[in-house]
């Protein structure tokens, strides 16, 4: 209990660095898991809960770090959600490259499912899940299915709203 309160310098920088190191992990394996993994919530809003969850529960029962420690991680770990939000709003090729955008899962009432690490992962019958909870008995003959970077699933049953988000992404 002797080093509740104090810690070396050294071990408050090894801390700063730690911390960096793991949450640039978490984003990038949360990214490349896909939206799945994450319904709901962004990929820097999962990996920001389950870390600061389990700094603060580190730091509360752990006998062995500091509270100089834990909340050293803590600010770390804040600092970096804070620089990253601001550097993914002034680097559009940042934010594309760390958060997934919507994702056109299907178009004209056929289901196109994208394939790859960094698409949605999910099956056909996943979508026709979620198309249900949504309302929809299937895909709209002249509209557009997304699923949105939280993992939630948008139906553009009208027409021409369809065909401006075709024009938005490119799809014409």
């Amino acid at each position: 209990m002797s080093t509740w309160f104090g810690s070396t310098w050294g071990t408050v920088g090894f801390i700063v660095l730690s911390t960096t190191a793991t949450y640039a992990s978490a984003v990038a394996c949360v990214r490349l898991a896909g939206r799945r993994t994450v319904a709901q919530m962004s990929a820097f809003d999962a990996v920001i809960t389950i870390a600061l969850g389990s700094i603060v529960a580190t730091t509360a029962v752990s006998a062995t770090t500091s509270y100089v420690e834990g909340m050293t991680a803590l600010v770390t770990l804040l600092v970096l959600q804070v620089v990253l939000a601001w550097a993914r709003r002034r680097w559009p090729a940042l934010h594309h490259a760390v958060e997934a955008g919507a994702e056109v899962v299907a178009d004209r009432g056929r289901i196109s499912l994208p394939r790859g690490l960094t698409t949605s992962q999910m099956s056909g019958e996943e979508l026709r899940a979620r198309l249900r909870q949504s309302g929809h008995a299937a895909p709209p003959p002249a509209g557009i299915v997304l699923l949105e970077a939280d993992g939630k699933v948008s139906v553009l049953a009208d027409e021409a709203e369809a065909a401006a988000v075709r024009d938005l992404l490119g799809r014409g």
